[in-house]
């Protein structure tokens, strides 16, 4: 019929836009001298009480498809070239992975690390809640990242620009001098695709006297003095856990969905080293994510002792006469509970890295 234009009047894009566009191009014409009338999806189905005003505005759709299609212009699809590496910013384990398994599939990739080595957070941690040891995997893990041929490695290396398109990307990154970063010298970075591996780090907020009482510690600090010191779990008589310390509150209202199982790790080794200790575990709600709700049971069998308290009652943590008092209402019991450990363990969950919102503005 010499078409210049072609509106269908039928459903979503979503579903048959390729197989008319494709009618266009076997018909000689350009594909993108199309448009489509949504009248089933955004019409018929939702008005299908009222059809006679259904047809209304079915006639008000196909009218403004015909007066859009009228600007269309011809497009052309060129293909251009994609450059076969990726850059993976961020070099915890994350990081480090998704690198392996990009450098084994035959792709050069670029690690950019802000600090000054590889590892992350997972440097501050000694062993999982099944208990392998997490040292000795990021040992291995970072001597294949230094081994393979495809990976290079910058540490204290700032993202400073990010440009390009969908497949050739250039990042500049600047690096500091060993001992000098005051001192940077800048390099290009040309790769299809981006990895972004910020990871996180744990949150330590000043609640509870941690910072100001050495017997205050976050989770992280109790599982490295467990793993370190293993010698100083006999001399704790009773240790008090406090679960979402700084998490699911106004200012963060997420769960980091790693706390619960961190204090039930470190309980148990607790309970491992000295049996007799009193382990307290005081929550608001216990979140054993995915597979992990036989910890808990295992927990509780081993001795340890969950109290959940009110949303909207916190415990309270005071030092007095130079001892350590918890004070926090049992939700089962209707009353407040005085404890007064040797050790109070905060579980503060993650956070991300302060700079993070630059980079995402970047990229």
């Amino acid at each position: 019929e010499k078409l210049n234009r072609v509106v269908v009047a039928s459903c979503t894009i979503r579903t048959h836009q390729p197989l008319f566009r494709e009618a266009l191009r076997e018909a000689g014409l350009n594909q993108f001298l199309f448009e489509m009338a949504n009248i089933r999806d955004q019409c018929s189905w939702v008005h299908r009480q009222d059809p006679a005003l259904a047809t209304e505005k079915a006639k008000d759709l196909v009218a403004m498809a015909v007066a859009k299609v009228r600007t269309h212009r011809a497009l052309h699809l060129n293909p251009v070239a994609v450059v076969p590496r990726a850059l993976v910013i961020g070099g915890g384990i994350a990081g480090l992975t998704a690198a392996l398994s990009l450098a084994g599939q035959g792709y050069e990739t670029f690690i950019v690390e802000k600090g000054p080595e590889l590892g992350g957070h997972l440097r501050l941690l000694r062993r999982s809640l099944e208990g392998k040891d997490l040292q000795a995997f990021l040992a291995a893990t970072l001597d294949k990242v230094r081994r393979h041929p495809l990976i290079r490695v910058y540490t204290r290396a700032r993202v400073e620009d990010f440009s390009g398109h969908q497949g050739h990307f250039v990042t500049t990154v600047s690096l500091a001098e060993a001992g000098r970063e005051h001192v940077r010298r800048t390099e290009k970075l040309e790769h299809g695709v981006v990895i972004v591996a910020t990871g996180t780090e744990e949150n330590r907020p000043p609640r509870y006297l941690l910072g100001e009482d050495a017997r205050v510690l976050t989770n992280t600090d109790f599982e490295q003095q467990l793993s370190d010191r293993p010698q100083a779990a006999a001399a704790y008589r009773q240790v008090v856990f406090i679960q979402c310390v700084g998490s699911r509150d106004a200012e963060r209202p997420y769960c980091s969905r790693v706390c619960c199982s961190h204090t039930l790790k470190n309980a148990l080794q607790l309970k491992a080293l000295n049996p007799d200790a009193a382990v307290y575990v005081l929550y608001r709600d216990l979140r054993a994510y995915g597979l992990l709700e036989h910890y808990y049971r295992e927990a509780r069998a081993r001795g340890v002792i969950f109290v959940a308290h009110p949303d909207e009652k916190p415990p309270e943590v005071a030092r007095e006469d130079g001892r350590l008092s918890v004070r926090v209402h049992d939700r089962s019991l209707g009353t407040d509970l005085l404890l007064q450990p040797d050790l109070v363990v905060l579980a503060t969950g993650a956070v991300v890295p302060a700079d993070v919102e630059k980079l995402a503005n970047q990229l």
